[in-house]
């Protein structure tokens, strides 16, 4: 792990670490370990930590595996802090001023990182607090000057910095004009510069991205903006799709917000005195939501309100104060997944060429469906392949596709053949075998050697994919453009990019123990009693469902509880809430012996029973026999 490491080290740099005393380890504090004490122990457990002039704490960002800086306080983290700020998360500790030399003889820093109250400078040998080191190195260490050692996260009592990852030669505004821009990339460095997952305010001690990264992009924009950009110029195309791609990076540096904090700002334009209202039935989620969009007064920035009709012709839900919307949006991200305008693995949905659904506009209505899922307060939509991101992201020209993401086994067998075609007479039998996909790409040429394989590969899988379906594409963006959501995917790719690909995470025992929070009655009372006993067998039931001896899972209860299967990009409003029973409902003369729930106040009543076995029966019960909500 180097100091400029962002992510968790792989699998080869881990088992270097453990080889020098560097690697994981559970390290055992006392509960009543000062931040004095905590420093030592962790001195004691990774003596070499002693040698990198001051470390961090990091923690792991569960779906992007990024390894986070944890705010660490002016005084340092007691045993108590420390497992506060950390939560759940395993701590990784990142050195700050020296590289430390492990197995094979790689200078390396440590993945993990120590806390300290203050630590010398190995420059002018002063003094200097922990939470500060960062920024005496970068600017104030009089022995340093100018340095290349990297920015990161430091908090204070009184400020936030960004982070920032980059080198100093990125940093300078002046360039010199001799240099070639293939020389100046060079000289440079990437520019893939990550942003911080919060937003903050830049600092003139610290070298921000808006003041490192935006002369540098304004000076390879300025060298590639003045050719030729026709589509018919294949430099023009790529350079376009530079230049589209950098004004993506500016954007997401500029803003370096949560997804959670974007999507709650787009949900400001929501206006919760007007409503669109959606007769739903659950067997004809799409059709019925397809024709609720469609709907003359449907505007995606009115409140939905959303009525359950069942099989009897009653009406669920008079009132949708929540729970209702939920469940919809959950089901319409399910029908959207399964709908014939995408095709592909479930997993991994590309957009089709469908005529008759370009003819009733329901690309447009999908990506509207899209972004009133997400602002809106519904799931994920993390079924789209990473071509189809990819154009939703940086669009057409800047685009990166990938032939795994072809739905049609035939077209993916003919174009993998040609990329892995080993001589030329392999390459030429590929090619007659794909000639009819050739022509409709216009993909015709002269095969001269067999590494012509790959352009030829990319073209075709880029027909494929995003030429063939523009018209599709151009009518889904459109729709997304609803509540400005395209827009804000566009200013932060990155930051959207794990709500739309990739896998969601997965819901544990601890998790749900977290979601759902509840308040015991007095101390000493009989409720209390009782209620400290169901809370002991709901957190058995947890662990019974994590360990598969349920008939139930997370998400049933999710479901039952909240209307949603999973946790909300923009967290659930309100908070779930565990009550418990100690009276019957009004009409009824005794308790409930299964568990009820109000979805629209995201409310979770457990029955009191004397037994786990009890209790665990009537649970399940209970949860299974709710179709929609929490009516058992």
């Amino acid at each position: 792990m180097t100091l400029l490491q962002e992510k968790i080290p792989k699998t080869f740099v881990q088992n270097d670490l453990t080889e020098s005393g560097l690697g994981q380890r559970r390290v055992q504090l006392p509960t009543s370990a000062s931040p004095e004490d905590v420093r030592d122990i962790l001195l004691q457990e990774f003596p070499k930590l002693a040698e990198a002039g001051g470390f961090e704490y990091m923690k792991a960002n569960a779906s992007s595996k990024k390894l986070e800086p944890i705010p660490l306080p002016n005084d340092g983290f007691s045993a108590s802090e420390l497992r506060v700020a950390a939560k759940q998360s395993r701590i990784y500790l990142r050195p700050i001023q020296h590289n430390l030399q492990i197995s094979g003889g790689r200078s390396v820093t440590s993945t993990n990182d120590a806390m300290e109250l203050k630590e010398k400078c190995s420059g002018c040998h002063q003094m200097v607090s922990q939470t500060k080191l960062r920024r005496h190195l970068n600017s104030q260490c009089p022995s340093r000057g100018n340095t290349n050692v990297p920015v990161t996260m430091q908090v204070s009592s009184d400020e936030e910095l960004p982070l920032v990852f980059t080198d100093e030669n990125a940093q300078r505004a002046d360039v010199n004009s001799s240099k070639t821009f293939e020389n100046s990339l060079d000289d440079r460095g990437s520019s893939d510069l990550p942003s911080s997952s919060r937003s903050h305010q830049p600092s003139t001690s610290s070298r921000t991205d808006q003041h490192s990264v935006m002369p540098y992009m304004s000076y390879v924009q300025d060298c590639i903006s003045g050719g030729d950009l026709s589509s018919d110029d294949e430099d023009g195309a790529l350079s376009a799709a530079i230049i589209e791609s950098l004004q993506t990076n500016r954007a997401e540096v500029v803003t370096g917000k949560t997804l959670a904090e974007i999507l709650k700002v787009l949900a400001e334009a929501i206006d919760s005195q007007d409503s669109s209202r959606f007769n739903v039935s659950r067997a004809k989620v799409w059709e019925c939501a397809v024709r609720g969009f469609k709907r003359l007064t449907f505007e995606p920035t009115k409140r939905l309100s959303v009525h359950f009709t069942d099989s009897m012709g009653s009406m669920e839900g008079a009132v949708d104060e929540g729970g209702p919307r939920r469940e919809f949006l959950r089901l319409l991200a399910k029908a959207l997944q399964n709908s014939p305008i995408f095709e592909g693995s479930t997993e991994r949905r590309s957009l089709s060429l469908n005529a008759s659904a370009l003819n009733q506009d329901l690309y447009k209505v999908a990506g509207t469906m899209i972004a009133v899922i997400l602002v809106h307060g519904g799931p994920s939509v993390s079924f789209f392949s990473k071509t189809t991101y990819n154009v939703i992201a940086y669009g057409f020209s800047a685009a990166e596709t990938d032939t795994e993401d072809i739905g049609d086994p035939e077209i993916k067998n003919q174009i993998t053949a040609i990329l892995k075609a080993t001589s030329k007479e392999e390459l030429e039998n590929a090619i007659s075998k794909a000639e009819v996909l050739i022509a409709m790409a216009g993909c015709f040429r002269q095969i001269k050697h067999l590494h012509d394989q790959i352009g030829l590969g990319r073209d075709l899988t880029r027909f494929y994919l995003v030429n063939r379906v523009r018209s599709a594409y151009e009518s889904f963006l459109e729709g997304m453009k609803a509540l400005n959501l395209l827009g804000a995917i566009r200013e932060s790719p990155k930051v959207f990019e794990p709500c739309f690909h990739g896998e969601d995470i997965k819901i544990t025992a601890d998790i749900m123990e977290n979601i759902f929070v509840y308040d015991l009655s007095p101390e000493g009372s009989n409720k209390r009693a009782m209620e400290e006993n169901a809370v002991a067998f709901w957190l058995d039931f947890l662990l019974d469902i994590q360990e598969n001896n349920s008939s139930v899972t997370f998400e049933n209860i999710l479901v039952f509880a909240t209307g949603l299967d999973k946790v909300p990009v923009t967290g659930f409003d309100p908070s779930p809430r565990l009550e418990f029973i100690h009276e019957p409902d009004v009409g009824e003369k005794e308790c409930s012996q299964f568990p009820k729930a109000h979805t629209c106040s995201c409310v979770l009543k457990i029955p009191l029973h004397p037994t786990y076995e009890l209790f665990k029966t009537k649970m399940e019960f209970g949860i299974q026999s709710a179709p929609g909500f929490g009516f058992a």
